[in-house]
């Protein structure tokens, strides 16, 4: 089975609740990058990640074994617990429909950073907003 790494980021400005995702799926060397604005008064950082992290699930084409990196712990554990859970479930089950296993890791803000880096675009021209 395929190894696939997803990292994603997020810019987010929570006077104005708008901001982006960030996210890049690594495989065999290849980084694919990804972004997309949100905005809406119950977005936050945490969630412009999982955003990131879904639309990342999206793009797979086969079941792979994946690695979540985030700076962040995503919250898989509490998931019912969470505020986020209406997105966690939406991530899992976006990862069961592909066939993947997961395992997350957390990792240096930088280090996301620098894979997710060179595919950075302005908030204000992505902004959409998410139900």
């Amino acid at each position: 089975m395929k190894h696939v790494t997803i990292y994603s980021d997020c810019r987010f400005n929570y006077t104005t609740r708008e901001g982006g995702y960030f996210a890049a799926l690594e495989y065999n060397g290849n980084v694919k990058r990804i972004s997309g604005g949100i905005a809406g008064r119950k977005e936050t950082g945490n969630r412009a990640i999982l955003y990131g992290l879904i639309e990342a699930v999206k793009l797979l084409k086969e079941p792979c074994e994946l690695t979540i990196s985030t700076c962040t712990p995503v919250g898989f554990k509490k998931r019912d617990e969470s505020v986020n859970g209406d997105l966690i479930a939406i991530l899992l089950n976006a990862m069961d429909e592909k066939g993947c296993v997961f395992t997350e890791k957390l990792v240096s803000k930088e280090e996301v950073r620098r894979i997710t880096l060179s595919h950075r675009v302005s908030r204000k021209k992505t902004a959409q907003v998410f139900p």
